[in-house]
């Protein structure tokens, strides 16, 4: 898995919905540095981050992730 591209995607999916990392954070149940090292690719959310993330932005964990459909790395 490419974390950097995922970490990247991340990023640009969460300012396409319009909040800022500390709202995200919030929604989350985690701390704005924690989400900035994920964005950063310094750490990988956990699969339930993961899937809350996925609920948040009304994407799959594919698209999350930065993958295109029936791609495989």
């Amino acid at each position: 898995m490419n974390y950097e591209k995922m970490a990247a995607n991340m990023r640009a999916r969460r300012a396409f919905a319009g909040l800022k990392q500390g709202e995200l954070a919030e929604k989350l149940g985690v701390s704005q540095n924690t989400v900035s090292k994920w964005e950063h690719g310094r750490h990988a959310p956990s699969v339930p981050q993961l899937v809350a993330m996925a609920e948040i932005y009304k994407c799959s964990l594919d698209a999350l992730a930065g993958r295109e459909e029936g791609a495989t790395e």
